[in-house]
């Protein structure tokens, strides 16, 4: 109830304080507090005699009236409607607009048809977000898999279901360890990003996204872009071509943030532990 009267009093507040030359109220006092008469009767302390309203509050410009006094006050020469302005002619010109580039995101402007579903695309983003996490700097090794636990959970999966994808998880990063990748490109190192966002304007489109990884080594930005889902070697063809679009994109983006000619794009495939340069 308290919260319903502060409402009716901030509503109310703001209808009369729309009047710019005079205000008017009329009303209907049946003893309810929380309705608009009653917010002034106590707020102005009105008392009533008979069918009359009385008050003792000095108010500047305050006044009760009577039926009768209403025809008098609304002819009174002070309240005279605003005189109104000349209007200029409006001349209507034609203009042309140019037309606005769409905006998209990379991924969804890639054609390529991703081979890969089921549970990898969720797999792929606790993966995409240990990794990011790592590189930052805000996650230690021994913390990864309750991190994972709490990422999974935070999907409603059942304890079985959080517990077989905690395996996977558990089996990548450790694979990842063996063969050096996670040394080389997902751990913390100096001139390094992880996750890093962009927005670039080509000819016809404003193209936005997320970098995986950019390590700068020999001053040579070298762009990372995580695959997370299982992949067989005669298909890494088929894929490189269909991101090729994506990572072009990609090396413009860093070629304009870092002012610099000197990028290479490389596509890693952690199940398979494979690096791809395009």
């Amino acid at each position: 109830m308290a919260k319903e009267e502060e409402e009716q009093k901030r509503l109310f507040y703001v209808a009369v304080t729309r009047a710019e030359e005079a205000l008017f109220l009329s009303g209907r006092g049946d003893g309810a507090q929380d309705s608009f008469m009653g917010f002034l009767e106590s707020s102005l302390g009105l008392e009533k005699e008979g069918s009359l309203y009385t008050t003792q509050a000095d108010i500047p410009g305050f006044s009760i009236a009577t039926d009768s006094d209403m025809g008098e006050t609304v002819t009174q020469p002070g309240l005279k409607a605003s005189a109104r302005p000349d209007l200029e002619h409006i001349q209507v010109l034609p203009l042309s607009l140019r037309k606005k580039s769409p905006w998209k995101t990379v991924t969804e402007a890639s054609d390529i048809r991703r081979g890969h579903g089921g549970v990898w695309p969720l797999l792929g983003d606790v993966l995409h977000r240990i990794f990011e996490a790592t590189s930052k700097g805000h996650l230690k090794k021994n913390a990864i898999h309750a991190q994972a636990a709490r990422m999974l959970h935070a999907q409603g999966l059942a304890h079985d279901d959080v517990q077989d994808k905690l395996d996977v998880i558990d089996r990548q990063v450790a694979f990842l360890q063996e063969n050096g990748i996670w040394q080389d490109i997902i751990l913390p190192r100096e001139e390094s990003f992880a996750e890093l966002p962009f927005v670039i304007k080509t000819a016809e489109t404003v193209y936005s996204g997320r970098i995986d990884r950019i390590i700068k080594s020999n001053n040579i930005y070298n762009i990372y872009d995580y695959k997370t889902f299982p992949v067989e070697e005669k298909e890494m063809d088929h894929y490189l071509k269909g991101y090729s679009f994506q990572l072009t994109i990609y090396r413009q983006a860093v070629q304009e943030i870092f002012r610099t000619e000197d990028v290479k794009t490389y596509i890693v495939f952690t199940h398979t532990g494979k690096i791809r340069e395009l």
